[in-house]
């Protein structure tokens, strides 16, 4: 029963494990926030930090179509009008578009 537990412990913990390494933080303060309609590119909002993430050197971006696009733009214009430091998530699977990574998460620190 014990190996059986340390099994499951195992596995459950290699699993999280797995689940974090899918994802890539950057921090630093936001420089450019350009936001369109509409268009024939594949995105619709694009955020760049002071120092940029490798491989993503362009920056950072949601789709036209990005579900809270709207809250993602306010809280980068947030930051860059008020110089606050910005953290952007990203999921390491391929979602970049050139140089220019897709937004999981942006979060506002102190």
């Amino acid at each position: 029963m014990k190996n059986v537990l340390l099994a499951i412990t195992l596995s459950l913990f290699s699993s999280a494990i797995l689940a974090a390494q899918d994802y890539e933080t950057k921090c630093g303060n936001v420089n450019v926030v350009n936001a369109w309609q509409g268009g024939s590119d594949q995105y619709g909002l694009r955020i760049a930090l002071d120092d940029p993430m490798p491989g993503c050197e362009g920056g950072f971006y949601i789709p036209h179509s990005g579900e809270n696009k709207q809250y993602v733009y306010s809280t980068a214009l947030t930051a860059f009008s008020a110089n606050i430091n910005t953290c952007i998530q990203i999921e390491l699977v391929s979602n970049s578009i050139d140089d220019l990574c897709k937004v999981n998460l942006i979060m506002l620190t102190k």
